[in-house]
């Protein structure tokens, strides 16, 4: 595994800014929990990731490729000073040879009602699972320490994008023994908002254009069936990434559950790579 803390730098510092990214989350989409904020993240780029009564965590993002920029902001939304505040992003075992972070410098306190931002740059070398998580640690205005652990919505699919087949295509792939021999299948909870409304399910499903609906190929018209790709790493001269490793192709099909089985979902999904079925 890796750790990288603000104090291990490569950019330019980050500083107090102007309100870009709110002090409130009421103009998002509203979400139950801070849960469910980092999983809206994994389908958009710019969201509340975490918020408390006292702070409250945005992160804007863009991926291109096998890079990302993120902006991550911290508002302190008490009326005292937040101090020593440090941020330390890390890796779980493995990751770190999937997965590069750079972060810049960050101020060690963020005064009443202000806010500090980050810059975090992330390249991908291979399809990962876990995504790195983030570990704050402050004291609070009253000198009494504070910990917050939280998961950084980058993933796999951050780094793929969507791919279109003909219906022939798509199931000659579906079918082909390389693909069937990384199928990895799941079966899931729907959340309660998302039942009954197949235009919000599709919105989430095609997480943020790294998927492409394919109408018409299921039998059943509540079903989806998508199809992804992951970038090729090849020409890339760095030393952990395999240059003879060519772009993966990442098929799947949701089935939503109906009768007894509704509020659940299959999701089957078949790939080159089963790295990057997991992921």
């Amino acid at each position: 595994s890796r750790t990288i803390s603000s104090s291990q730098t490569l950019s330019r510092p980050a500083s107090a800014v102007p309100p870009s990214m709110p002090l409130t989350s009421s103009s998002l989409r509203p979400a139950e929990n801070n849960q469910d904020r980092f999983r809206h993240l994994l389908t958009v780029n710019d969201a509340v990731l975490f918020e408390d009564d006292t702070l409250q965590v945005g992160v804007k993002s863009s991926f291109q490729h096998t890079r990302g920029v993120l902006q991550v902001f911290f508002g302190n939304k008490s009326h005292g000073t937040l101090q020593h505040f440090q941020a330390t992003y890390s890796t779980a075992p493995g990751v770190d040879r999937a997965l590069k972070l750079t972060v810049s410098n960050l101020e060690t306190q963020i005064g009443a009602k202000q806010q500090l931002s980050q810059q975090v740059g992330v390249e991908v070398f291979a399809p990962f699972v876990e995504p790195p998580t983030l570990r704050l640690t402050f004291l609070l205005p009253d000198n009494s320490p504070r910990v917050v652990q939280l998961r950084v919505p980058v993933l796999t699919t951050k780094f793929m994008e969507g791919t279109d087949y003909t219906q022939a295509d798509f199931f000659r792939l579906w079918r082909a023994d390389t693909l069937v021999m990384n199928e990895v299948s799941r079966v899931l909870n729907v959340a309660q908002r998302f039942q009954g409304s197949l235009v919000h399910i599709a919105r989430c499903v095609c997480m943020n254009g790294a998927l492409n609906i394919h109408t018409g190929f299921d039998n059943s018209a509540d079903n989806f069936v998508l199809a992804g790709t992951f970038p090729s790493l090849m020409g890339v001269d760095e030393m952990s990434r395999d240059s003879s490793v060519p772009s993966c192709r990442a098929l799947a099909r949701l089935e939503i559950g109906s009768g007894e089985h509704a509020g659940k979902a299959r999701l089957t999904v078949r790939s080159d790579s089963h790295e990057l079925a997991e992921a």
